[in-house]
């Protein structure tokens, strides 16, 4: 990942980061794409994008099958995003596609959260500080309430202008309905 953008003054602004913090730890390649972190050796990265609020976003590679240890800052959500193979952690194993959420305090020790998986595996890590309010989150949409969420489906697959238009040769996913028990 080599560029982000964020919203000022009505207009998108883009900012081009030829150079993210890069390091490996056995055979797990990991890049800061977002905040700072201090690895297990005790190095610590700072990563040159913008943010607006205290969170971490590292990239993790296993070039080998194996496992990596990731530190957690405390009082941090997170999550894990498997965007390629699948990981086991805390006696879950997520699969591609698939967000593994917790808190600092759902971890064994909260210190450190340790993943294993096999070669080729990619995910995201991604923490920060807890927001003051609730949000729920189903497939691509996040809001305050259940109506909110449902309305946002519906939206999504009659095309409504509020997502605007994807520029893409691939195929447009309909959003899938609630799950059953969905609370909100």
């Amino acid at each position: 990942m080599d560029c982000a953008s964020h919203r000022s003054e009505n207009r998108t602004q883009f900012h081009h980061y030829p150079k993210l913090p890069t390091w490996s730890e056995g055979n797990v390649e990991m890049i800061l794409t977002t905040g700072s972190y201090t690895n297990t050796s005790g190095e610590t990265f700072k990563a040159p994008t913008i943010q607006y609020s205290k969170l971490v976003g590292i990239d993790v590679y296993f070039k080998q099958d194996g496992e990596a240890k990731l530190n957690l800052e405390p009082g941090f959500e997170y999550g894990i995003l498997v965007s390629e193979g699948e990981v086991e952690s805390e006696g879950k194993v997520c699969q591609q596609d698939q967000l593994f959420r917790f808190h600092d305090s759902d971890v064994a020790n909260n210190k450190s959260i340790k993943l294993v998986a096999k070669k080729g595996t990619r995910i995201m890590f991604i923490g920060g500080e807890p927001l003051n309010n609730r949000v729920l989150m189903w497939w691509n949409f996040v809001a305050d309430n259940k109506a909110e969420i449902e309305q946002s489906i519906v939206d999504w697959n009659n095309g409504h202008e509020r997502f605007g238009n994807v520029d893409s040769d691939m195929k447009r996913l309909p959003a899938p309905e609630l799950p059953k028990g969905f609370k909100g």
